[in-house]
C-alpha cells in the first residue's frame, strides 16, 4: 500500500508538468511538424525517473513483505521481521493483556491492518500491514483466552493472585 500512495502523489505532481508539456508540443506542432515528436521523448524524460521510484517502493515494500514471519503457537506469538535491521521475539501468551486491531479504509477494502497486542508489563507491539486482521485478531484472542483458562501450568508456580480481572499487588 505505501507504493501505491507513493505512486499516487508522484502522478499528482507529474501531471501539471505533463500537461505542460502537451501544451508546449501542440504549440509548436503548429509552427514545426517535427517538434511533435520531441514531445514523446520529453514525456519520458519526464515518467522515467517516478517509475524508478515506484519500483523502488514496491521492492522495498515486497521486500519487508516477505521477511516478515509471524507464527501462533498455543502457548506463544513468535515474531520475526526486518531485512538490514532485525527485530524478533516470543510473547507467551499468558502475559498478553489485551490485543486491539486497526483498519484503516483501505486496509479494509484491500484486506490488511494493523494488530496491536498489549503485554502484562505494558508493552506495545504492533503487527503492521498484517494480511486479514480480523482472523489473526481472532485466532490471537482465541490462543490467548485458552491459555489462561487453562490455569497454571506445570512450569509456573502458583501464586495467592486473586482469580478476577484485579492485578495481584504483594501486601507489605
Amino acid at each position: 500500500m505505501p507504493a501505491v500512495a507513493v505512486a499516487f502523489a508522484l502522478a499528482i505532481v507529474t501531471l501539471p508538468i505533463l500537461i505542460f508539456l502537451k501544451f508546449t508540443a501542440n504549440a509548436l506542432a503548429g509552427l514545426d511538424k517535427h517538434a511533435s515528436t520531441s514531445f514523446t521523448g520529453l514525456f519520458l524524460m519526464a515518467l522515467i525517473p517516478d517509475l524508478l521510484i515506484v519500483v523502488i517502493a514496491v521492492a522495498v515494500c515486497w521486500s519487508a513483505y516477505l521477511t516478515c514471519e509471524i507464527t501462533l503457537t498455543n502457548r506463544r506469538l513468535v515474531f520475526r521481521s526486518g531485512l538490514l535491521s532485525r527485530r524478533s521475539g516470543e510473547l507467551p501468551l499468558e502475559n498478553i493483556e489485551s490485543v486491539f486491531i486497526s483498519e484503516p479504509l483501505f486496509g479494509r477494502l484491500l484486506g490488511y491492518g494493523t494488530v496491536t497486542v498489549t503485554t502484562v508489563g505494558g508493552q506495545t507491539m504492533p503487527f503492521q500491514f498484517i494480511r486479514t486482521p480480523r482472523r489473526f485478531y481472532a485466532l490471537l484472542k482465541e490462543a490467548a483466552n485458552a491459555t489462561k483458562t487453562l490455569g497454571p501450568s506445570a512450569t509456573k508456580v502458583a501464586t495467592s493472585a486473586p482469580n478476577d480481572d484485579s492485578r495481584y499487588m504483594p501486601q507489605g
